[in-house]
Protein backbone atom coordinates (compact mmCIF):
# COMPACT_ATOMS: atom_id res chain seq x y z
CA UNK A 1 0.00 0.00 0.00
CA UNK A 2 1.13 3.59 -0.20
CA UNK A 3 2.69 5.35 2.97
CA UNK A 4 0.99 7.17 5.10
CA UNK A 5 3.94 9.32 6.49
CA UNK A 6 6.81 11.50 4.47
CA UNK A 7 10.06 11.35 5.48
CA UNK A 8 11.89 14.51 6.12
CA UNK A 9 15.95 14.82 5.95
CA UNK A 10 16.58 16.03 9.28
CA UNK A 11 19.77 18.14 9.75
CA UNK A 12 21.59 17.32 13.15
CA UNK A 13 23.16 21.05 13.39
CA UNK A 14 20.31 23.03 12.67
CA UNK A 15 19.09 24.50 16.09
CA UNK A 16 15.48 24.57 14.90
CA UNK A 17 15.65 20.60 15.22
CA UNK A 18 18.62 20.51 18.48
CA UNK A 19 18.11 23.79 19.92
CA UNK A 20 20.91 25.92 20.53
CA UNK A 21 24.45 24.57 20.05
CA UNK A 22 25.67 24.19 23.54
CA UNK A 23 29.42 23.74 22.39
CA UNK A 24 29.49 26.97 20.61
CA UNK A 25 30.64 28.93 23.39
CA UNK A 26 33.34 26.44 24.42
CA UNK A 27 37.06 28.01 23.75
CA UNK A 28 39.72 26.12 22.59
CA UNK A 29 42.29 25.59 25.41
CA UNK A 30 45.58 27.02 23.22
CA UNK A 31 43.24 30.47 23.37
CA UNK A 32 42.65 29.94 27.20
CA UNK A 33 46.71 30.03 27.63
CA UNK A 34 47.06 32.21 25.36
CA UNK A 35 44.41 34.79 27.05
CA UNK A 36 46.37 34.21 30.23
CA UNK A 37 49.65 35.08 28.77
CA UNK A 38 48.26 38.42 27.52
CA UNK A 39 46.95 38.58 30.97
CA UNK A 40 50.11 38.67 32.19
CA UNK A 41 51.07 41.47 29.88
CA UNK A 42 48.74 43.59 31.18
CA UNK A 43 49.69 42.74 34.91
CA UNK A 44 53.31 43.69 34.06
CA UNK A 45 52.25 46.97 32.21
CA UNK A 46 50.00 48.76 35.29
CA UNK A 47 53.12 47.11 37.57
CA UNK A 48 55.19 49.24 35.28
CA UNK A 49 53.29 52.23 35.22
CA UNK A 50 52.07 51.85 39.38
CA UNK A 51 55.89 51.99 39.89
CA UNK A 52 56.75 55.32 38.54
CA UNK A 53 53.34 56.66 40.07
CA UNK A 54 53.75 55.44 43.41
CA UNK A 55 57.70 56.69 43.15
CA UNK A 56 56.32 60.37 42.05
CA UNK A 57 53.92 60.23 44.56
CA UNK A 58 55.84 59.30 47.66
CA UNK A 59 58.38 62.34 46.53
CA UNK A 60 54.93 64.64 45.97
CA UNK A 61 53.67 63.73 49.91
CA UNK A 62 57.15 64.64 51.34
CA UNK A 63 56.95 67.56 49.75
CA UNK A 64 53.89 68.30 50.30
CA UNK A 65 54.51 67.83 54.04
CA UNK A 66 56.99 69.37 54.99
CA UNK A 67 55.70 73.05 53.20
CA UNK A 68 53.09 72.54 55.62
CA UNK A 69 50.87 74.30 53.10
CA UNK A 70 47.35 73.31 53.90
CA UNK A 71 45.57 75.13 50.25
CA UNK A 72 42.08 75.41 52.68
CA UNK A 73 43.55 77.67 54.90
CA UNK A 74 46.70 79.50 53.00
CA UNK A 75 45.59 82.99 53.66
CA UNK A 76 42.65 82.24 56.67
CA UNK A 77 41.12 85.43 55.03
CA UNK A 78 37.78 85.07 55.14
CA UNK A 79 37.91 84.11 58.69
CA UNK A 80 38.18 87.91 59.36
CA UNK A 81 35.15 88.84 57.55
CA UNK A 82 32.73 87.23 59.86
CA UNK A 83 32.75 86.99 63.93
CA UNK A 84 32.99 83.34 65.33
CA UNK A 85 30.25 81.28 66.01
CA UNK A 86 30.80 81.23 69.67
CA UNK A 87 31.18 85.22 69.69
CA UNK A 88 27.89 85.71 68.27
CA UNK A 89 26.39 83.25 71.17
CA UNK A 90 27.49 85.29 73.46
CA UNK A 91 26.49 88.65 71.57
CA UNK A 92 23.04 87.06 71.49
CA UNK A 93 23.20 86.15 74.83
CA UNK A 94 23.60 89.52 76.39
CA UNK A 95 21.48 91.38 73.82
CA UNK A 96 18.53 89.59 75.81
CA UNK A 97 19.90 90.83 78.84
CA UNK A 98 20.82 94.68 78.20
CA UNK A 99 21.22 95.66 81.94
CA UNK A 100 23.83 93.51 82.10
CA UNK A 101 26.66 96.04 82.34
CA UNK A 102 24.21 98.32 84.34
CA UNK A 103 23.87 95.39 86.99
CA UNK A 104 27.22 94.84 87.47
CA UNK A 105 28.40 98.20 88.06
CA UNK A 106 25.35 99.62 90.70
CA UNK A 107 26.55 95.54 92.30
CA UNK A 108 29.86 96.95 92.76
CA UNK A 109 29.12 100.12 93.79
CA UNK A 110 27.27 99.51 96.40
CA UNK A 111 30.24 96.89 98.01
CA UNK A 112 32.05 100.13 97.40
CA UNK A 113 29.97 102.04 99.40
CA UNK A 114 29.82 99.29 102.48
CA UNK A 115 33.58 98.95 102.19
CA UNK A 116 34.20 102.97 102.58
CA UNK A 117 31.46 102.82 105.74
CA UNK A 118 33.48 99.99 106.88
CA UNK A 119 36.86 101.84 106.84
CA UNK A 120 35.39 105.17 108.46
CA UNK A 121 33.60 103.51 111.55
CA UNK A 122 37.43 100.87 112.02
CA UNK A 123 39.21 104.50 111.88
CA UNK A 124 37.50 106.26 113.82
CA UNK A 125 37.50 103.32 116.48
CA UNK A 126 41.39 103.32 116.06
CA UNK A 127 41.37 106.67 116.11
CA UNK A 128 39.56 107.01 119.49
CA UNK A 129 41.62 104.51 121.13
CA UNK A 130 44.93 106.35 120.03
CA UNK A 131 43.71 109.14 121.95
CA UNK A 132 42.60 107.51 124.79
CA UNK A 133 46.17 105.79 125.04
CA UNK A 134 47.78 109.33 124.56
CA UNK A 135 45.80 111.30 126.99
CA UNK A 136 46.40 108.15 129.71
CA UNK A 137 50.23 108.94 129.00
CA UNK A 138 50.00 112.23 129.69
CA UNK A 139 48.31 111.64 133.25
CA UNK A 140 50.66 109.25 134.02
CA UNK A 141 53.25 111.66 133.24
CA UNK A 142 51.80 113.95 135.29
CA UNK A 143 51.05 111.75 137.93
CA UNK A 144 54.41 109.91 137.94
CA UNK A 145 55.14 106.88 140.25
CA UNK A 146 53.10 108.38 143.18
CA UNK A 147 50.55 107.46 143.60
CA UNK A 148 50.41 104.12 141.63
CA UNK A 149 47.17 104.95 138.84
CA UNK A 150 44.56 102.29 138.73
CA UNK A 151 43.89 100.81 135.57
CA UNK A 152 41.91 101.71 132.93
CA UNK A 153 38.07 100.87 132.75
CA UNK A 154 38.67 97.16 130.92
CA UNK A 155 36.00 98.06 128.23
CA UNK A 156 38.61 99.75 126.26
CA UNK A 157 41.24 96.38 126.11
CA UNK A 158 38.21 94.52 124.71
CA UNK A 159 37.26 97.07 122.59
CA UNK A 160 40.56 97.19 121.43
CA UNK A 161 41.11 93.25 120.89
CA UNK A 162 37.94 93.26 118.64
CA UNK A 163 38.60 96.16 116.77
CA UNK A 164 42.17 94.07 115.83
CA UNK A 165 40.06 91.37 114.73
CA UNK A 166 38.10 93.57 112.60
CA UNK A 167 40.74 95.30 110.49
CA UNK A 168 42.78 91.84 109.91
CA UNK A 169 39.16 90.86 108.19
CA UNK A 170 38.97 93.83 106.67
CA UNK A 171 42.80 93.77 105.43
CA UNK A 172 42.02 90.53 103.44
CA UNK A 173 38.69 91.24 102.12
CA UNK A 174 40.33 94.66 100.93
CA UNK A 175 42.67 92.65 99.28
CA UNK A 176 39.67 90.27 97.53
CA UNK A 177 37.43 93.85 96.95
CA UNK A 178 40.88 95.61 94.72
CA UNK A 179 41.36 92.30 92.81
CA UNK A 180 37.64 92.21 92.05
CA UNK A 181 37.22 96.06 91.13
CA UNK A 182 40.01 94.78 88.97
CA UNK A 183 38.48 92.44 87.12
CA UNK A 184 35.31 94.20 86.90
CA UNK A 185 37.18 96.97 84.99
CA UNK A 186 39.12 94.42 83.18
CA UNK A 187 35.61 92.98 81.69
CA UNK A 188 32.99 95.83 81.82
CA UNK A 189 34.77 97.02 78.22
CA UNK A 190 34.34 93.85 76.83
CA UNK A 191 30.95 93.21 77.80
CA UNK A 192 29.67 96.46 76.51
CA UNK A 193 31.73 95.51 73.39
CA UNK A 194 29.76 92.45 73.40
CA UNK A 195 25.95 93.97 74.13
CA UNK A 196 26.74 96.56 71.70
CA UNK A 197 25.77 96.38 68.07
CA UNK A 198 27.80 93.82 65.63
CA UNK A 199 30.01 95.78 64.03
CA UNK A 200 31.83 97.44 67.06
CA UNK A 201 32.37 93.82 67.80
CA UNK A 202 33.69 92.87 64.19
CA UNK A 203 35.81 95.71 64.14
CA UNK A 204 37.20 95.47 67.71
CA UNK A 205 38.90 91.81 66.19
CA UNK A 206 42.10 92.11 64.58
CA UNK A 207 42.18 91.56 60.42
CA UNK A 208 45.57 91.30 58.51
CA UNK A 209 46.88 94.49 56.10
CA UNK A 210 47.97 93.16 52.94
CA UNK A 211 49.80 95.49 50.50
CA UNK A 212 49.35 94.43 46.79
CA UNK A 213 52.38 92.87 46.98
CA UNK A 214 51.47 90.37 49.66
CA UNK A 215 48.63 90.16 47.58
CA UNK A 216 49.99 88.79 44.57
CA UNK A 217 52.43 86.59 46.36
CA UNK A 218 49.79 84.89 47.89
CA UNK A 219 47.73 84.53 44.93
CA UNK A 220 51.30 83.26 42.83
CA UNK A 221 51.36 80.44 45.98
CA UNK A 222 47.27 79.38 45.76
CA UNK A 223 47.46 79.22 41.64
CA UNK A 224 50.48 76.85 41.86
CA UNK A 225 48.85 74.93 45.02
CA UNK A 226 46.10 74.51 42.56
CA UNK A 227 48.40 73.48 40.32
CA UNK A 228 49.60 70.58 42.21
CA UNK A 229 46.12 69.42 43.05
CA UNK A 230 45.28 69.34 39.07
CA UNK A 231 48.06 67.49 38.98
CA UNK A 232 46.95 64.65 41.52
CA UNK A 233 43.68 64.61 40.32
CA UNK A 234 44.96 64.28 36.58
CA UNK A 235 47.07 61.66 37.71
CA UNK A 236 44.62 59.59 39.70
CA UNK A 237 41.80 59.97 36.89
CA UNK A 238 44.56 58.53 34.37
CA UNK A 239 45.46 55.50 36.71
CA UNK A 240 41.62 55.05 36.72
CA UNK A 241 41.23 54.96 33.29
CA UNK A 242 44.49 52.38 32.95
CA UNK A 243 42.67 50.22 35.31
CA UNK A 244 39.30 49.72 33.87
CA UNK A 245 40.67 49.83 30.43
CA UNK A 246 42.99 46.87 31.62
CA UNK A 247 40.47 45.19 33.11
CA UNK A 248 37.67 45.30 29.94
CA UNK A 249 40.50 44.37 27.94
CA UNK A 250 39.67 40.67 26.69
CA UNK A 251 40.70 39.54 23.27
CA UNK A 252 39.97 35.96 23.63
CA UNK A 253 37.42 36.17 19.92
CA UNK A 254 40.91 37.45 18.26
CA UNK A 255 43.29 34.79 20.43
CA UNK A 256 40.57 31.74 18.82
CA UNK A 257 41.38 32.81 15.18
CA UNK A 258 44.80 33.43 15.21
CA UNK A 259 47.53 31.09 15.11
CA UNK A 260 50.29 30.42 17.79
CA UNK A 261 53.37 31.92 15.74
CA UNK A 262 50.85 35.01 15.63
CA UNK A 263 50.40 35.71 19.20
CA UNK A 264 53.44 37.44 19.85
CA UNK A 265 52.47 40.21 17.60
CA UNK A 266 48.85 40.29 17.99
CA UNK A 267 49.82 41.21 21.51
CA UNK A 268 52.37 43.64 20.48
CA UNK A 269 49.44 45.09 18.71
CA UNK A 270 46.84 45.06 21.33
CA UNK A 271 48.79 46.83 23.82
CA UNK A 272 49.67 49.46 21.25
CA UNK A 273 45.88 50.85 22.60
CA UNK A 274 48.01 51.83 25.96
CA UNK A 275 50.14 53.85 24.71
CA UNK A 276 48.02 57.18 24.56
CA UNK A 277 47.15 56.67 27.94
CA UNK A 278 50.93 56.09 29.41
CA UNK A 279 51.95 59.28 27.62
CA UNK A 280 49.54 61.28 29.14
CA UNK A 281 50.76 59.64 32.44
CA UNK A 282 54.31 60.34 31.77
CA UNK A 283 53.44 63.85 30.82
CA UNK A 284 51.70 63.87 34.21
CA UNK A 285 55.05 62.62 36.28
CA UNK A 286 57.23 64.88 33.71
CA UNK A 287 55.40 67.83 35.34
CA UNK A 288 55.86 67.45 38.71
CA UNK A 289 59.23 68.42 39.22
CA UNK A 290 59.01 72.36 37.29
CA UNK A 291 55.58 72.36 39.23
CA UNK A 292 57.34 71.48 43.00
CA UNK A 293 60.34 73.80 41.48
CA UNK A 294 57.95 76.84 41.10
CA UNK A 295 56.12 76.23 44.42
CA UNK A 296 58.98 76.20 46.41
CA UNK A 297 60.03 79.76 44.89
CA UNK A 298 56.18 80.65 45.42
CA UNK A 299 56.70 79.66 49.13
CA UNK A 300 59.90 81.34 49.73
CA UNK A 301 58.44 84.47 48.59
CA UNK A 302 55.02 83.58 50.96
CA UNK A 303 57.46 83.30 54.46
CA UNK A 304 56.89 87.23 55.48
CA UNK A 305 53.12 87.29 54.47
CA UNK A 306 52.65 83.93 55.94
CA UNK A 307 54.46 84.86 59.37
CA UNK A 308 52.28 88.21 59.38
CA UNK A 309 49.14 86.18 58.55
CA UNK A 310 50.33 83.92 61.71
CA UNK A 311 50.85 86.83 64.23
CA UNK A 312 47.20 88.08 62.66
CA UNK A 313 45.49 84.76 63.34
CA UNK A 314 47.25 84.86 66.50
CA UNK A 315 46.12 88.04 68.10
CA UNK A 316 42.86 87.16 66.65
CA UNK A 317 42.30 84.42 68.16
CA UNK A 318 43.71 85.91 71.51
CA UNK A 319 40.93 88.60 71.12
CA UNK A 320 38.25 86.24 70.66
CA UNK A 321 38.91 83.77 74.43
CA UNK A 322 39.32 87.07 75.71
CA UNK A 323 35.81 88.52 74.95
CA UNK A 324 34.33 85.17 75.72
CA UNK A 325 36.39 84.87 78.93
CA UNK A 326 34.70 88.05 80.00
CA UNK A 327 31.20 86.93 79.44
CA UNK A 328 31.76 84.06 81.25
CA UNK A 329 33.59 86.34 84.13
CA UNK A 330 30.68 87.95 83.98
CA UNK A 331 28.08 85.56 86.51
CA UNK A 332 31.51 84.85 88.80
CA UNK A 333 31.71 88.73 88.95
CA UNK A 334 27.79 89.10 90.18
CA UNK A 335 28.39 86.41 92.60
CA UNK A 336 31.21 87.48 93.94
CA UNK A 337 30.60 91.16 94.67
CA UNK A 338 27.27 89.76 96.17
CA UNK A 339 29.24 87.66 98.30
CA UNK A 340 31.54 90.93 99.28
CA UNK A 341 28.25 92.81 100.07
CA UNK A 342 26.98 90.57 102.36
CA UNK A 343 30.19 90.01 103.77
CA UNK A 344 31.27 93.75 104.50
CA UNK A 345 27.10 94.06 105.26
CA UNK A 346 27.48 92.02 108.13
CA UNK A 347 31.00 93.83 109.15
CA UNK A 348 29.23 97.35 109.08
CA UNK A 349 26.79 96.07 111.75
CA UNK A 350 29.52 94.74 113.94
CA UNK A 351 32.07 97.70 113.19
CA UNK A 352 29.01 100.07 114.25
CA UNK A 353 28.15 98.40 117.19
CA UNK A 354 31.71 98.55 117.81
CA UNK A 355 31.93 102.13 117.23
CA UNK A 356 29.47 103.13 119.95
CA UNK A 357 31.09 100.47 122.42
CA UNK A 358 34.03 103.00 121.60
CA UNK A 359 32.95 106.24 122.20
CA UNK A 360 30.88 104.45 125.48
CA UNK A 361 34.31 103.35 126.79
CA UNK A 362 36.85 106.33 125.85
CA UNK A 363 34.39 108.06 127.61
CA UNK A 364 34.44 106.24 131.02
CA UNK A 365 38.29 106.56 130.32
CA UNK A 366 38.22 110.28 130.06
CA UNK A 367 36.19 110.27 133.32
CA UNK A 368 38.00 107.87 135.45
CA UNK A 369 40.85 110.12 134.50
CA UNK A 370 39.30 113.50 135.76
CA UNK A 371 39.08 111.60 139.16
CA UNK A 372 42.20 110.53 139.35
CA UNK A 373 43.43 114.33 138.01
CA UNK A 374 41.29 115.75 140.62
CA UNK A 375 42.48 114.02 143.59
CA UNK A 376 45.57 113.90 142.79
CA UNK A 377 45.08 118.00 142.81
CA UNK A 378 43.79 118.21 146.05
CA UNK A 379 46.66 116.10 147.87
CA UNK A 380 49.31 117.86 146.04
CA UNK A 381 47.47 121.94 147.08
CA UNK A 382 48.83 122.50 150.40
Amino acid sequence: GAPLVKALPVNPTDPAVTGPDIFAKLVPMAAHEASSLYSEEKAKLLRDVMAKIEAKNEVLDQFMDSMQLDPETVDNLDMYNHIPPVLMEKCAALSVRPDTVRNLVQSMQVLSGVFTDVEASLKEIRDLLEEDEAQERKLQELLGRVPPAPASPPGLAEVSKECSKYLELHEKASFTNTELHRAMNLHLGNLRLLGGPLEQVRAALPTPTLSEDDKQVLQNLKRILAKVQEMRDQRMSLEQQLREMIQKDDITTSLVTTDRSEMKKLFEEQLKKYDQLKVYLEQNLAAQENVLKALTDANVKYAAVRKALAEVEHKWNTTVQTLVASYEAYEDLMKKSQEGKDFYTDLEGKAAKLLERARAACQASEAHRQQLLERWVRRETP
